[in-house]
């Protein structure tokens, strides 16, 4: 079977995406390839005047990777995206999308938009009756954007003989919440570009999240932060090892650092290169993993008053103790009162945080179906009961044996 066809078949039996699911609801996200008619492959390259549209795709040219138009499938939404989706293992179903396009500005009408290079070597993402999304504009028509094997999606200039030029723009610059091999984590000083993740919003929304895992080269350490609050780090990289991470995780990798006038950055390569390409990940909750291999850390489980594992502490609200901590529990509740943050932007971990800087309250959900906005629980506990109307999972405030407040 031709590569082309073998990524096609990927594509159409891929398309159910199942991104993992949520560690506290049993909601999961259905991931389609939008087309609205015959799905076929343009190669791995735009050259001028080429268009990339609803019913065609670029595949890399091993089949590693594709490029084309995705939506998500939800009772609220059909926005889509264009996306590179990682196509090198069939059987996998977790975190095909290593980079969107669009994030942040998705489309209404899922079947309008197009991905063009035009005349005047001007990358844009086109979307009917709003501005064009432009990803970079030359000015020359010596262009064209490639798709490698290593899910890296490239502009360049072109010499009259094909060869390389420049680098124009790459998608390794514009970072999701997957860190590839190759990619890098950490500062341009000649551009003043910084290299770091960023988590999804939910497990389904890939708009920006609470999570960044960035690179610090002053401390030769990797950072999580939470809306710019460090509450992980991984100790100081030494030998190949970090000091917060297990060295039978580190051992899987090689590590390598940068540091010169031009740009100070961190990147990794997998030691074993018969297995699968690693795919480094930072999650809505925090946690960061190999999807393809170990958890590594995260901070996802830190509180402020925890410096365990990495987990940095920070200012402590005076009503938290030691030992205190949100438990996941679905049972029949009610309490003195219930508060709402109809807020879009608010996602699973945005709530925590809310909820555990409030001495008064006791628990907290998500407020809509899509897992944003937040509602939270207030007075003294959250009693069980068999006869309460609300059933819902939600995390509730569990306090150590030595916590009188």
């Amino acid at each position: 079977m031709a590569t082309t066809d073998i990524v096609l078949v990927h594509l159409l039996t891929l398309v159910f995406l199942l991104f993992f699911s949520s560690l506290w609801t049993p909601h999961v996200a259905d991931w389609v390839y939008v087309t609205s008619g015959n799905l076929s492959s343009i190669g791995d390259t735009l050259k001028p005047g080429d268009t990339l549209n609803s019913t065609s795709y670029l595949v890399s040219q091993k089949g590693a990777f594709a490029l084309g138009f995705f939506r998500r499938i939800d009772i609220n939404s059909n926005d889509s995206y264009v996306g590179i989706s990682d196509m090198a293992d069939p059987k996998s179903p977790f975190n095909l999308y290593v980079w969107f396009g669009n994030r942040g500005h998705p489309f209404v009408k899922d079947k309008t938009g197009s991905l063009t290079l035009d005349n005047n070597g001007t990358l844009k993402i086109v979307r009917q009756g709003e501005s064009p999304i432009i990803l970079y504009s030359s000015g020359t028509n010596n262009t064209v954007a490639t798709l490698y094997d290593n899910g890296n999606f490239v502009l360049k200039e072109v010499n009259f003989d094909g060869s390389t030029k420049s680098v124009l723009w790459q998608s390794f610059d514009y970072l999701m919440d997957t860190l590839l091999p190759e990619m890098k984590l950490g500062v341009n000083h000649k551009t003043g570009h910084t290299w770091a993740l960023t988590s999804w919003l939910t497990t389904d929304l890939p708009d920006y999240g609470a999570f960044s895992l960035e690179w610090d080269p002053k401390g030769l350490e990797l950072v999580i932060k939470q809306r710019g609050v460090v509450h992980w780090k991984s100790g100081v990289l030494r030998n190949n090892q970090f000091e917060n991470i297990s060295p039978d995780i580190t051992s899987m990798y090689d590590f390598k650092v940068v540091s010169n006038e031009d740009e100070e950055y961190f990147s990794f390569s997998n030691k074993n290169h018969s297995v699968l390409m690693s795919e480094w990940i930072i999650t809505f909750l925090g946690q960061f993993k190999d999807l393809r291999g170990p958890d590594i850390g995260g901070a996802d489980n830190c509180y402020s008053y925890d410096t365990n594992g990495g987990c940095q502490g920070w200012e402590q609200p005076v009503c938290r103790e030691r030992g205190d901590k949100f438990d996941l529990t679905t049972r029949y509740y009610v309490t003195g009162d219930s508060l709402s943050h109809n807020n879009y932007s608010l996602g699973i971990s945005d709530c925590k945080a809310i909820c555990w800087s409030n001495c008064s309250c006791v628990a907290f959900t998500s407020q809509f179906a899509n897992e944003t906005g937040c509602r939270f629980w207030t007075g003294e506990t959250a009693v069980q009961s068999d006869h309460a109307s609300d059933f819902v999972s939600l995390y509730l405030l569990s306090s150590s044996p030595s916590h009188k407040g």
